[in-house]
């Protein structure tokens, strides 16, 4: 599977990003608001460097409702991943939920 870069817009602040989450704790973590006004940029650049530094460079990049910081444990990896796949099974499910509206009049597949 070809695995999906950044754009060069968000690219530029890729250091300064992994920086800033990387000094930070599970009990102090860096909103994604704070990281916003501190770089001038907007949450979708933050969500698609943090989504890069994830998936391509492997940074065990922790998160929740508090945000985001650097995964310092196996138990921080593991609540984060635990999070991560519960929210992708709620987008299926939302994902699903759309597509039967349209099953019922129209058939359709996007899968």
């Amino acid at each position: 599977m070809k695995q999906k870069s950044i754009s060069a817009s968000a690219y530029r602040w890729k250091i300064p990003i992994q920086s800033a989450i990387e000094e930070r704790t599970k009990d102090k973590p860096v909103k994604s608001n704070e990281l916003q006004v501190r770089f001038n940029i907007p949450g979708s650049t933050v969500r698609q460097i943090v989504h890069y530094l994830r998936t391509i460079e492997h940074i065990p990049i922790g998160s929740g409702a508090d945000g985001y910081f650097l995964a310092r444990s196996v138990g921080e990896v593991e609540h984060t991943v635990k999070t991560l796949k519960s929210r992708a099974r709620e987008m299926i499910k939302a994902a699903d939920g759309i597509l039967e509206h349209y099953h019922k009049d129209e058939q359709i597949s996007l899968i």
